[in-house]
């Protein structure tokens, strides 16, 4: 239709739109999966079986994010299959390797392990990591083929084969083991099941190209890619390791029931940002590529960056206010200490959900000393904060200073991805105004005002306002698709 204007919106791509919306529906139903099971779960484990399996969490991941030394990062970009087939086979070749070797140094250092955190928490599962550091890895590699391929039905569907295979193995576990085995060999099964479907999707594909797996071919994409072992290595430790310092910290400082009550929180509220950010980040890859090569990468990440808080900050608002009462409801009285500690994390988090998925920005740009930069960074907040937090102030407070060392670590990275895109952060103010004073309203009628009526009000106000506000930017979506199709 000719004269008619486009809505000027990030998700109005078509490509986009479809891709983003094929990866979101598979999370959200991997999410629901995930959510269903969580009742369950926090009746059958108790807090401290939490805190314990958050721990094993925390040192697996840690070691699982260099079980392929970073090199499946790199497969998206080769500009013929055959050569990100010999980076896959350099991929499984350095994580085989990798697992044998952990497997070996941890039976060597389990005896010391027990003894240093016996006085914490009883770790005796370090024999898993190995296992699950293999199960983590190819489920990485495999779902980097299917980014580069755009198979991204398939990546949401390997996450549903993997959140449903891990909530089912979990329960089922609880009642033929004792301690934290059901919920450790559930996670591992979770990873097993999610790599295998999408191995099993582009199975056809890789028996065409065996002949790409010729150790030359192999080493010689080991010695092309070397930055991503030798650069994006030691950024991906350190970003890990500022992820899991909350739990590292409730261990230390903290009973392993604390340390349950944080990792559920984090859990509950992180899973849907996680999955709708692990999304976007998939799909925004190529699409940074695409508009850093052709130029425009700061007016699209100043778009990504508006939709996503005019859609996101909302929720996390409502989500911190009810979060106790929710809690204690839905998961059992023994969690609402989970719901107070998300009233303050809440806002920590909302900025976590805004920035994950734009890390990719430093990949795109090559600016990896950038992103190595920001992950030291946030490293030294999370932990300098976090551990004055604990030592000098009790236990409530010490959760409030973790929030702002978190919320300033995730602050700082924004700023450096607007920095490496070009992109105006008073543009993203100005356009998100509305969404934020909003918000800011609905903490005052709730924080500040005794009566329950004035508080119901304006949380119906608020609530109307935001369904039309998200309904518009659906409607101009809908809009703009119509007008491309019939033009």
């Amino acid at each position: 239709m000719i004269g008619t204007r486009p809505a000027p919106r990030f998700f109005s791509g078509e490509k986009f739109l479809h891709h983003t919306a094929s990866l979101v529906c598979g999370m959200v139903f991997a999410y629901a999966l995930t959510a269903l099971a969580v009742p369950v779960l926090s009746r059958l484990y108790s807090p401290e079986q939490f805190g314990a399996f958050g721990f094993f969490m925390a040192c697996a991941n840690m070691c699982g994010i260099l079980a392929a030394f970073r090199y499946e990062q790199a497969i998206p970009l080769p500009a013929e299959d055959t050569a990100a087939f010999s980076l896959l086979a350099l991929c499984l070749v350095i994580l085989t390797a990798t697992c044998l070797a952990v497997g070996v140094g941890g039976m060597a250092l389990s005896g010391i392990c027990a003894e240093v955190f016996s006085k914490k928490i009883v770790f005796d599962h370090m024999h898993y990591i190995p296992v699950f550091m293999f199960s983590m890895g190819g489920y990485n590699i495999f779902t980097q083929w299917a980014i580069r391929k755009k198979l991204f039905p398939v990546i949401a569907g390997g996450r549903v084969m993997q959140c449903g295979s891990r909530s089912l193995a979990q329960i089922s576990l609880y009642f033929f083991s004792s301690g934290i085995f059901g919920l450790v060999v559930g996670e591992i099964l979770g990873k097993i099941a999610g790599a295998f479907y999408c191995f099993k999707k582009s199975w056809n594909v890789f028996l065409t190209m065996r002949s790409a797996a010729h150790p030359k071919r192999i080493y010689s994409a080991a010695v092309k890619y070397r930055a991503f072992p030798l650069v994006n290595a030691p950024t991906a430790v350190i970003d890990q390791m500022q992820q899991e310092v909350p739990v590292l910290l409730f261990t230390f400082f903290t009973t392993p029931l604390l340390t349950g009550c944080y990792y559920l929180a984090e859990k509950v509220l992180m899973l849907p940002g996680m999955l709708v950010g692990q999304a976007l980040a998939q799909v925004y890859l190529t699409r940074a590529l695409e508009k850093f090569t052709a130029g425009g990468l700061d007016r699209d990440i100043e778009k990504f960056l508006t939709a996503m808080i005019r859609l996101a900050l909302f929720p996390f608002c409502l989500s911190s206010l009810f979060a106790p009462d929710v809690f204690a409801f839905f998961l059992g009285e023994a969690w609402r200490m989970s719901g107070e500690m998300l009233t303050w994390l809440a806002f920590a988090f909302f900025l976590k959900f805004l920035f994950s998925p734009l890390a990719v920005v430093f990949v795109a740009t090559q600016q990896l000393r950038l992103a190595f930069a920001n992950s030291c960074f946030s490293l030294a907040l999370r932990l300098g904060g976090g551990c004055l937090g604990f030592a000098l102030f009790p236990q409530s407070y010490a959760v409030v200073a973790l929030t702002v060392a978190m919320s300033a670590a995730s602050l700082y990275g924004l700023h450096l991805v607007c920095k490496a895109s070009v992109a105006k952060r008073a543009v993203i103010i100005r356009r998100c105004a509305p969404e934020i004073l909003c918000s800011v309203a609905v903490l005052l009628a709730f924080h500040i005002s005794g009566g329950f009526a004035v508080r119901a009000a304006i949380l119906t106000c608020c609530c109307i306002a935001y369904s039309i506000r998200a309904g518009h930017l659906f409607f101009r979506v809908w809009k703009s698709k119509t007008h491309s199709d019939i033009g």
